[in-house]
């Protein structure tokens, strides 16, 4: 799992970032996909208990890698705040997202490559509410992720973006 955990998983920096961002936005709704052990989810489901409101569905394709995640979840008295969606992400997001209603904030780190990318955000987009905030992981991972950052910025919805190293954050219309 250790193995794992430093290959999928973002560092306590990154993890202590994504905490401080979700407490300032305060989302009620917001989706992350890629879970993997759950560290980033945690983080994030840890701010939103921290405000008092808010819940995030993350999505991950390995059933043994999503029951890491919700033991570690649960453990830390998080469960509430964050529910892990099993399945293809494909698969699952859509009919997730119509029963999840408006998305005030969004972390991509699933799949690195380009199309799925691009087609994962404007999937979420089109449920985003105006304001809303979408972070990109891994925007210097690759070509293709360099690509799908730069495609990304430039969609219609996105007010502004910031590329921070690692991260991209972008404000929805």
């Amino acid at each position: 799992i250790w193995g794992i955990a430093e290959l999928f998983s973002v560092s306590g920096v990154w993890g202590e970032f994504l905490l401080r961002l979700v407490r300032e936005l305060s989302p009620r709704n917001g989706v992350e996909l890629g879970t993997a052990l759950g560290l980033s989810t945690a983080y994030q489901a840890a701010a939103l208990e921290l405000n008092g409101l808010g819940t995030l569905t993350t999505f991950e394709g390995a059933r043994a890698w999503a029951a890491v995640a919700e033991q570690g979840l649960s453990g830390l008295g998080l469960a509430d705040r964050a529910s892990v969606e099993v399945g293809p992400i494909d698969e699952a997001l859509p009919s997730a997202l119509e029963r999840i209603g408006q998305v005030d904030y969004a972390f991509l780190d699933a799949d690195h490559t380009e199309e799925a990318t691009v087609k994962h955000f404007d999937t979420i987009v089109r449920h985003m509410a105006p304001g809303g905030v979408a972070v990109l992981d891994d925007i210097a991972f690759s070509v293709g992720m360099s690509r799908a950052w730069h495609a990304i910025r430039r969609r219609d919805r996105v007010a502004d973006g910031i590329a921070l190293g690692r991260m991209g954050i972008l404000s929805v219309k």
